[in-house]
């Protein structure tokens, strides 16, 4: 029987659950819930994330309502100015012996942070060993642009055809699709080598008990830096993940901006030179980004999706590129559809 899972504080990541419940597995959507504060109880998830209605109702956090649910997965909201609803939330699930998962990221605004797990029992060899199936990698140029909603519609459009898909996600709730995330050595302090080797194996390792038909590899972190008071993790780890493991299909996921036709050529340059990746589907967001008055961070707006893919169905400069909005349900089927299409003449692509 499926346990009854409740998503608190709802965000861009937690409405990519809830527009994919139907992948959970062993659980089922409950509540998505929000403070009162933000006046959205009764609204579309569509409100948060800008994309297609998607006929999952927000309600109000309430004891009541998270009582009638078996799990709650708490994650951070940026625009939450205190963590103290947080804490309030935690201790009632304890108290009424909810089961609690914290995303990473939440975990350590709470001095929680779990230690990460040295590497052991793993014989790393000194070459790199090339991977038996298909890789299809979902790459980011930061938070924000729907990047975990395009993995779990990868995985959806593939595990709908018959296919048995392994995956390394970028998200905490990967754990509620039963597929995991990116393993936590990637951020240890060690040789970026020894890193790259380390994941080059683990991934080997992941092929070798799953016997998938193909592997999707959701790469965190932006690939580059924004600029150089904002750095963005400078790209280390997609470097590490996309030099360890040769992806046969790229994705990237992206902000929405002007001059976007010199803006994807440019990324897609930096994507085959620095990452080895040759990166035609563009997952073009309905977010665009640009730096506080500091230039310290980058803050972001939602924009309508309409809005979006009307300008990209305007680009005409965009030849050779599949350039998509992940959040347009149309577009993203489109979307996945060509890239099944680009894995067709790979002989290992067989179910």
């Amino acid at each position: 029987m499926n346990k009854k899972l409740a998503l608190f504080p709802m965000n861009r990541n937690l409405c990519a659950v809830a527009r994919y419940a139907h992948l959970l597995k062993g659980y089922t959507l409950s509540a998505a819930m929000v403070l009162s504060a933000f006046n959205l109880g009764g609204e579309d998830i569509s409100k948060i994330d800008g994309g297609d209605f998607a006929d999952v109702a927000l309600c109000n956090y309430d004891e009541g309502i998270l009582q009638t649910c078996d799990v709650v997965f708490l994650d951070y909201n940026e625009y939450m100015t205190s963590l103290d609803p947080y804490t309030v939330a935690i201790d009632c699930a304890t108290r009424l012996g909810i089961e609690v998962f914290l995303s990473r990221e939440l975990s350590v605004k709470l001095g929680l942070t779990p230690e990460v797990p040295p590497l052991t029992n793993m014989h790393v060899p000194n070459a790199l060993q090339e991977c038996t199936v298909p890789v299809i990698s979902v790459l980011t140029l930061g938070s924000n642009t729907n990047q975990f909603a395009m993995e779990l519609a990868i995985r959806g459009h593939f595990e709908a055809k018959g296919y048995k898909v392994s995956q390394l996600g970028t998200h905490d709730t990967c754990q509620l699709f039963d597929f995991g995330k990116q393993p936590d050595f990637l951020y240890e302090n060690r040789d970026a080598s020894q890193k790259l080797l380390c994941y080059n194996q683990y991934v080997k390792n992941l092929i070798k008990d799953e016997s998938p038909d193909l592997l999707i590899l959701g790469v965190p972190e932006a690939i580059m830096k924004y600029n150089n008071n904002i750095l963005l993790g400078m790209g280390i780890v997609p470097y590490i993940i996309t030099n360890a493991v040769r992806s046969d299909v790229s994705v990237c996921s992206s902000y929405y901006g002007k001059d976007l036709e010199k803006y994807i050529e440019e990324v897609a340059c930096y994507c085959n030179y620095r990452l080895d990746c040759n990166v035609v589907f563009f997952n073009v967001s309905n977010v665009a980004a640009s730096p506080n008055e500091t230039d310290t961070a980058l803050e972001y707006v939602t924009l309508p999706k309409n809005h979006v893919s009307q300008s990209l169905s305007d680009e005409t400069g965009l030849d050779g590129f599949h350039v998509f909005n992940a959040l347009d349900i149309a577009s993203a089927k489109h979307a996945c559809e060509a890239i099944e299409d680009s894995l067709a003449g790979n002989v290992a692509y067989v179910v």
